[in-house]
């Protein structure tokens, strides 16, 4: 038998470990429209580098072993300044696609290109578990102060759905609705609509 509490309690936990799935996979989705940019170095790291570079220069012309520990210390410093940049939020940029746009000019016909991102040409829709249903056939009691389930069993020659005796059918059902946009998501969208809008004549 099983513990009706500890039956709802694994359901609950699948379900939730499938919305984190999906979470994933949104943010999976959402970062198929962008892609990342190689950030220039911070005034920290440019400057330790700089202060590597000019300890390595006077290492190498002293050949004084004082030198040479100053010169590793700039180095490590630089290195250092460089793994915490890397740690830092990565940059986005929109992935976009170049349309010739026609337009009427006082010279006549003309062609205008257009850098649309792809991200208002098809915007992101994300999508979330709203339902679960599972229907079992389930045998409860009492056992002291908790419900406990099993499966009913049958007689040897019932056979339910074609399948042997002691199995009863269990269905599973998961329903998937469209996410509603955050506000953030919605301003992004909107500003690369207007920045659209602000490309396209007339």
């Amino acid at each position: 038998m099983l513990n009706l509490d500890g039956l709802v309690a694994a359901v609950q936990r699948s379900v939730a470990e499938a919305a984190n799935a999906l979470a994933a996979r949104n943010i999976e989705l959402f970062h198929g429209y962008f892609e990342p940019v190689e950030d220039d170095p911070s005034p920290e790291v440019a400057a330790a580098t700089a202060d590597a570079l000019a300890a390595s220069e006077a290492a190498s012309a002293a050949g004084d072993p004082e030198a040479i520990r100053q010169a590793a210390e700039a180095l490590e410093r630089a290195a250092g300044a460089l793994k915490s940049q890397r740690r830092a939020t990565t940059t986005l940029r929109p992935k976009t696609t170049a349309i010739q746009y026609p337009h009427m000019t006082r010279e006549g016909p003309a062609v205008h290109t257009v850098h649309v991102p792809l991200i208002a040409l098809a915007p992101i829709s994300f999508a979330q578990i709203t339902e679960l249903r599972l229907k079992t056939d389930l045998d409860l009691s009492v056992q002291g102060e908790s419900l406990a389930a099993g499966v009913p069993t049958r007689s040897a020659g019932a056979e339910v759905d074609g399948e042997a005796s002691g199995r009863r059918p269990a269905t599973l059902e998961i329903v998937l609705g469209e996410m509603p946009s955050s506000q953030g998501l919605r301003l992004i969208v909107e500003g690369y609509e207007r920045a659209l809008r602000a490309q396209i004549p007339g």
